[in-house]
């Protein structure tokens, strides 16, 4: 199977794109679009695609959900989903908890000494 998505759609920096298998493409910025054959192993249960948008350095900056069930085909409803902001949120929050536990372990440890 053939999936196109478009240059576009992806998040500033994306350099590659990753399959669920692991294999990646890379992206020709001079294209508008970007032709990525998948296999059935590709698509989950429920019909989906992932697609994790990779940096230079092939780090994960975001990801991109394709419906290819037979019900999104069938009523032409069919659009990936752009999921990039959820992910930073992921981030900030992750970061959020971090900086609380650290200031909570150096406020239990300044109580301590005293």
């Amino acid at each position: 199977m053939v999936v196109v998505i478009s240059i576009d759609d992806l998040p500033d920096g994306a350099a590659s794109i990753r399959l669920p298998s692991g294999e990646i493409f890379q992206i020709d910025t001079t294209l508008n679009l970007l032709e990525l054959s998948v296999s059935q192993k590709d698509i989950d249960e429920a019909g989906e695609l992932v697609l994790v948008a990779l940096n230079k350095e092939n780090i994960p900056i975001g990801s991109y959900l394709i419906d290819l069930s037979d019900d999104a085909w069938q009523s032409g409803t069919s659009n990936g989903r752009m999921r990039f902001g959820s992910m930073h949120i992921w981030v900030v929050a992750g970061v959020l908890v971090i900086g609380g536990v650290i200031t909570t372990m150096f406020i239990l440890l300044r109580k301590k000494k005293r």
